[in-house]
């Protein structure tokens, strides 16, 4: 575990309420692709840590994260207001959301930022064979992030499905919540649920009455 000061290299609004922060990556800073950073949100004369995932691989020569701008949230206004070259303390890894049974497929099940340790689950795995599916579910379709840069890995690589579904909207893919898009045959696979607390709990139980294992589910939840 590493506990370092970094800069901000780069800042660039996704959508209209979600931020990337590019870090400057601490040396001999190494994580698995799915963990998360503490970072420590200084304001007023005292300060709160707040886990995020890491957008970025492994072998990327920064560090990235991406959240979601809550109005009058302590982090969100500060990054909201955060420029180049500012400094916040970077505490990790942790967490244990990682890839488990390569020989397994992979089935990411997110909404909205949830699919943020997803992208560098992918983007790390994508080009070694291993099977993945990410059923990505947003609210409209201007909500979704890395889409081009996801559809572009789905055309070139066989091994990887994506499919984003939207619930507030008409449009060309799929409609409706992420638990509608579940694959018919659950067998031989791991599946993974991250976002907001009341989501995982109602996917993971779902798959669960479904018959799939507890040991072949891993969740990932915000508050």
């Amino acid at each position: 575990m590493i506990r370092k000061d970094a800069k901000i290299l780069e800042k660039d609004f996704l959508t209209e309420d979600v931020v990337k922060i590019v870090f400057e990556k601490p040396k001999e800073f190494l994580f698995e692709p799915g963990q998360f950073i503490n970072i420590k949100i200084e304001k007023e004369g005292s300060y709160r840590m707040r886990a995020y995932s890491i957008l970025s691989t492994p072998y990327e020569e920064t560090l990235d994260i991406c959240l979601k701008i809550i109005p009058n949230g302590w982090a969100s206004e500060s990054f909201r207001e955060a420029k180049k070259d500012d400094e916040y303390t970077l505490i990790g890894p942790f967490g244990h959301f990682k890839l488990g049974e390569k020989e397994k497929e992979h089935v990411f099940i997110s909404t909205g930022t949830g699919v943020v340790p997803f992208i560098s689950m992918i983007k790390s795995y994508v080009k070694k064979g291993v099977k993945m599916t990410l059923i990505a579910g947003y609210k409209k379709e201007e909500n979704i992030i890395y889409h081009d840069e996801l559809k572009m890995l789905e055309r070139d690589n066989d091994n990887f499905i994506y499919k984003p579904t939207i619930t507030r909207e008409d449009w060309v893919r799929l409609k409706g919540r992420v638990q509608k898009h579940l694959p018919d045959n659950l067998e031989n696979k791991m599946f993974y649920i991250c976002g907001l607390k009341e989501f995982v709990i109602e996917t993971k139980e779902l798959l669960l009455e479904k018959g799939v294992a507890e040991k072949d589910i891993k969740i990932e939840r915000y508050n």
